[in-house]
């Protein structure tokens, strides 16, 4: 179970920071299942080995590309995270415009009532502007955009 950048392992009562190991793992584990068309991804620095800060997200996003090949759903925690992964993507397809790229839909999620904060607005217009597609959320992540419960 990822709780990010945390794992929680099956039996545990502790968790641990992610590895590259889980990364890949999860993608296994999409790419073993035809029923899974679209892999779920939240960016999770790994901590198996001390890369520079400022590349360990690059290195998890490409970890994830070269181990599955299943259609990316990427739900961005920030601008910054986003421009990681264009730099990836830009760098694997060698353009820019990456609107035929087949493998990546940008998600956004709303807070609560129903706004988009400026983060995910950046993230809309630097996807938008690569002419990717976008699926934003329909509703409110508890404990994630809102409140953890109903009542706030």
């Amino acid at each position: 179970r990822l709780l990010h950048p945390w794992i929680l392992d099956y039996g545990q009562e502790t968790p641990r920071k992610s590895r590259q190991s889980d990364i890949i793992a999860a993608c296994q584990l999409a790419n073993h299942f035809n029923e899974f068309d679209v892999v779920f991804m939240v960016e999770s620095p790994v901590e198996d080995f001390d890369p520079q800060p400022d590349i360990n997200l690059l290195l998890a996003i490409q970890t994830i590309i070269k181990h599955t090949n299943r259609h990316i759903y990427c739900l961005h925690i920030n601008e910054e995270a986003m421009l990681s992964w264009l730099t990836v993507l830009e760098a694997s397809e060698g353009r820019s415009d990456l609107g035929n790229y087949p493998g990546l839909t940008v998600g956004v999620a709303p807070t609560s009532p129903l706004q988009v904060d400026r983060d995910s607005a950046r993230v809309l217009t630097l996807a938008a502007s690569r002419n990717l597609p976008i699926l934003p959320a329909s509703m409110v992540g508890g404990g994630g955009t809102g409140p953890i419960t109903t009542a706030g």
